[in-house]
């Protein structure tokens, strides 16, 4: 299988495991006994979580001037702290897993997408061909969380999001590398970036509209 449709069965698997754990996550919180302000915590700190973890992870890309590899790591990764994510029940062990799952399963996404256009560019395709297949993984996971939540229990999730990883594992084996390219990116450099003010102000003000915006949406939907 070329290039172009191995990363596309890889953005319909990857997107797949967002769908299964950032809309559903609050749902499994809640039917684990949580009160809305431990969910909302748990929430809030994945955000910062979020956003420490993606830079770090770019930069060891760029260090080991592989993508693929970083991406076989995480989504190991990501299966064992999903698993015991979603099999857990204990406050301080959900906190625990919960961050993990952000500091491992969200790094993938900039890197996926950085392997979205390098290969749609080298092939002479449209990125949207490429990505959309995340768009459709997304939607079509969700919809089969939703039964597999409701007929199997948050077990059956733990299951179904440890197979996922595992296939889309697979997939990521078999994919091309694409190595960094350019200027790697280096501590300094990150600093400078978080020391802008204007920066940090836009990052706070993205945290304090997502998280209330994704907790209506749980307690709309759920």
């Amino acid at each position: 299988m070329n290039a172009p449709n191995l990363l596309r069965g890889f953005n319909f698997l990857y997107f797949a495991l967002l769908a299964m754990f950032i809309p559903f996550l609050p749902v499994y919180l809640s039917e684990q006994g949580l009160s809305p302000s431990q969910i909302g915590f748990i929430i809030g700190t994945g955000g910062f979580v979020t956003i420490i973890a993606q830079p770090l992870w770019g930069m060891i890309s760029d260090k080991t001037k592989t993508i693929r590899k970083v991406l076989l790591a995480l989504l190991l990764c990501s299966a064992v702290t999903g698993y015991f994510l979603f099999d857990s029940s204990s406050y301080a062990v959900l906190i625990l897993f919960a961050m993990l799952l952000y500091f491992f399963l969200m790094p993938i996404d900039p890197l996926t997408e950085s392997l979205n256009f390098r290969v749609s560019e080298a092939a002479g395709i449209s990125y949207g061909s490429i990505r959309t297949y995340g768009a459709l993984g997304y939607g079509v996971m969700a919809l089969i969380t939703g039964y597999v939540l409701g007929f199997f229990g948050s077990h059956g999730i733990a299951l179904l999001f440890v197979a996922i990883c595992l296939i889309s594992f697979i997939v990521s084996w078999n994919m091309p590398d694409a190595p960094v390219t350019g200027k790697p990116v280096t501590l300094d450099s990150l600093k400078h970036f978080f020391g802008n003010k204007k920066t940090l102000m836009f990052l706070v003000l993205i945290f304090i509209s997502s998280v209330p915006a994704r907790y209506i949406y749980w307690s709309l939907y759920s």
